[in-house]
């Protein structure tokens, strides 16, 4: 093979991106202005005191560029073929419209299996496992990651070409050998089997941090490095290569650093054999791969556990998973089971705090159901302790292993229970939330995770139906209602397009005068098989899929339509209309604007059109909620709280938001004559809101004597079946113009 001079070592760059390249080519292009300029001092030098040049030529680079894979490819083939082989490779992974770098690596190392190939990305997506077998040999690929800094392009050109230099001249003379020696970035080493003393570089001392003066050329002093749990593999490929069933020795393993940590180094070898094959001397070189096992180790880690939480994330749950059944399909008395966990309200509180507020709200839950496994934790059979699981977003899961039944499971669930009771602090303030579980029993009858998956989530969901809080164990009833609620979501979305909600009116009446004074519009569905369906059974299936923001708007529509239309037909008689905010519209940024729009359309009056909303809504509390709220009181518009008195209260938030009315919930109203509690929750509420100067009205009075006993403590309003129960829009107006029959 000809003699190479170091001005011959070519390198590639390759990125779709502009100012990539630019860079690229400015620090080669200053690295060749230093060496010239060290030249010319060189040449004064000699000139000047006589003196024989005595340094190393400085080291040059002959760079090439180009933007797509498939042009490096082409490069690469020219190359080869005139005898000018790229020593290292800059390879961008994503470079649209063209191939990636993965296609263009695999590509080049088919034409040069010798070059090294440093591939280039600002994404954190890569699997350096899988990618290490799509392009070996693994010494030859390296990682870097934007944005790119000239002592790591120098470091990485330094090295590699170094490398690459070192390969091709194992075979070649002492002299040669000895200036790759000085020159290059790996430790060299010498082992002569015949003698038993192996030479080693100062370099490959400096890796170790060990002083080269004072290491005997006793190769058990090397293996005496090597961790005890790499010494057997280092062996066993050693000896391979010696008995010729490797070309080449290769091996990685761990060597103790002076400071008593230990580093991984790339150890490669060539055996020089006497005429009959028989070798008496191994050289080769040692490469300091720390910091890329480091990485590979950091994506391995983040490719198996969540970087929020640290708790294991989908992919990893899903095999432990897979091990447990495999583990209960063997043994029929094995039974272990899965959590499935949603936070309630989590939702409101990240679009109200902020999402970094709703990170750090998930980061303390995922603690506290750490905290609730291992207090569970057994000696398991299958040698795996409990595991929980973050699958996404606020949605957690946790895996019982070795059950004795169901009663482990749900006492893990109410000790989750338990812990959720306890405020949340985030920014020194305190926050409630509860987590709604569903509880799978595992047996050997499930055949895949997804199923066990399938059958907690159906769980969960019926957990979150009957309140927050709560937790439900699986039975197969759960499934077939599962089955048809997806029925009644396609159902849903149809009725959108088709236009089958309709508007009800509940009348609002004075205590005191018996007159109408405004409507609480109530959606309701005309199902062209069942008939009327009332919002209980379809409003919370809305909000799970994202329908409530059209049908929120379409009912905020409807209502200042009827309301104009009303007050055309009787301008005499001005009622307002109260219209329900789920909690997914109060969250929308541009919920002011388009309220704003649709009065303003409407042409109707702002101050006759109330917004009722949840008390849930306004404890998440927070400066988005408080500037919505703001905003929609800039517009003139009332703001009603519903269901008062039956959420996590804090009567702060009367005085911190523009609250109008309160309505009273109407368990108090049906409770009125049961308990006296019920009575005397009434009669504070009453004397707070008037103290406030804030209206209140009454939810569900059905009979005269609870519209008698309300009236009689001051409640100014009332709405129930009493008075009427919702009704079209055409039976409201007959009402509104006709003898009012209370």
């Amino acid at each position: 093979m000809a003699r190479r001079s170091q001005t011959d070592f070519r390198i590639l760059a390759v990125d779709d991106e502009a100012d990539t390249l630019q860079f690229y080519r400015d620090f080669f292009s200053s690295l060749g202005d230093a060496q010239k300029s060290d030249t010319r001092l060189d040449a004064l030098e000699i000139e000047l005191f006589g003196r024989p040049e005595s340094k190393l030529p400085s080291q040059q680079y002959n760079v090439e560029f180009c933007s797509q894979g498939d042009t490096a490819v082409e490069f690469v083939e020219r190359a080869n073929a005139e005898n000018k082989p790229f020593a290292v490779l800059f390879l961008d992974v994503r470079m649209p419209p063209g191939p990636d770098g993965i296609w263009t690596a695999q590509e080049i190392r088919k034409i040069d299996p010798q070059v090294n190939i440093v591939l280039v990305t600002g994404f954190s997506d890569i699997d350096p496992v899988a990618i290490l077998e799509m392009i070996p040999p693994p010494e030859k690929l390296l990682y870097l990651r934007k944005p790119l800094y000239p002592e790591e392009i120098r470091h990485f050109a330094a090295s590699l070409t170094d490398k690459w230099k070192t390969e091709r001249a194992l075979k070649e003379s002492e002299e040669r050998y000895a200036l790759a020696t000085r020159g290059t970035n790996d430790g060299l080493w010498d082992w002569d089997l015949r003698s038993s003393s192996v030479f080693y570089s100062h370099r490959w001392a400096e890796i170790v941090g060990r002083d080269r003066d004072v290491i005997t050329d006793d190769p058990e002093e090397w293996r005496r490095l090597i961790h005890p749990d790499d010494i057997e593999t280092f062996d066993g490929d050693f000896h391979n290569h010696l008995g010729s069933d490797s070309a080449t020795f290769e091996n990685e393993h761990r060597l103790l650093h002076k400071n008593n940590s230990y580093i991984y180094v790339l150890c490669r070898g060539l055996a020089v054999r006497d005429q009959s094959g028989k070798p008496y001397r191994v050289a080769g070189s040692i490469t300091d791969i720390t910091g890329r096992k480091r990485a590979e180790e950091k994506l391995l880690h983040d490719a198996l556990f969540d970087s929020l939480t640290g708790l294991y994330n989908r992919a990893h749950f899903m095999q432990r998973l897979e091990n447990t059944l495999a583990f209960a399909r063997r043994h029929d008395d094995y039974y272990f089971a899965v959590l499935f966990l949603d936070l309630d309200r989590f939702k409101l509180i990240n679009d109200s705090l902020g999402h970094l507020a709703g990170d750090r709200l998930l980061t303390e839950v995922a603690g506290r159901l750490k905290k609730c496994s291992r207090k569970y934790d057994t000696v398991a059979r299958l040698e795996q302790t409990n595991a929980v699981a973050r699958m996404g977003g606020d949605e957690f899961i946790m895996l019982l292993q070795d059950i004795k039944d169901s009663r482990n499971a749900v006492q893990v669930a109410e000790r989750v229970a338990e812990e959720f009771i306890k405020p949340f602090t985030i920014d020194d303030r305190e926050y409630f939330t509860s987590a709604s579980i569903g509880i799978v029993i595992g047996t050997d009858r499930y055949a895949k995770p997804v199923e066990v998956l399938r059958d907690a989530d159906i769980a969960m969901y019926r957990a979150k139906n009957t309140g927050t809080g709560n937790y439900r164990v699986f039975d197969e009833s759960m499934h077939h209602r599962a089955v048809k609620l997806l029925k009644m979501e396609t159902e849903l979305k149809k009725a959108i397009e088709k236009r089958e909600f309709r508007l009800h009116y509940q009348p609002i009446v004075s205590s005191t005068q018996k007159s109408i004074v405004g409507f609480e519009s109530l959606i309701r569905w005309y199902h062209p098989k069942r008939g009327i369906v009332g919002p209980n059974e379809f409003i919370a299936l809305a909000e799970e899929n994202d329908i409530i923001l059209p049908l929120s708007r379409w009912a905020l529509e409807e209502a200042c339509i009827q309301l104009r239309s009303w007050q055309a037909k009787l301008p005499s008689s001005s009622p307002y209309v109260s219209v329900n905010i789920s909690s997914s519209q109060f969250s929308d940024p541009d919920m002011v604007r388009e309220i704003s729009d649709v009065v303003e359309k409407s042409d109707i009056e702002a101050s006759r059109v109330k917004l009722e909303i949840t008390e849930s809504v306004l404890m998440a509390g927070g400066k988005a909620t408080s500037d919505t709220l703001e905003g929609l009181n800039s517009l003139g518009l009332d703001i009603y709280i519903d269901d008062f008195g039956t959420g996590y209260s804090s009567l702060s938030y009367l005085l911190q938001f523009p609250v109008h009315s309160l309505k009273i919930d109407r368990s108090f109203i049906e409770n009125i004559y049961k308990t006296n509690r019920s009575l005397e929750i009434i009669k504070t509420i009453l004397v707070l809101a008037q103290n406030l100067n804030i209206k209140v009205i009454a939810e569900g009075v059905e009979t005269d004597t609870q519209a008698d006993l309300l009236a009689e403590h001051g409640c100014e309003y009332l709405q129930g079946f009493f008075f009427s129960k919702p009704l079209s829009p055409e039976d409201a107006f007959k009402l509104l113009d006709g003898d009012l029959p209370w």
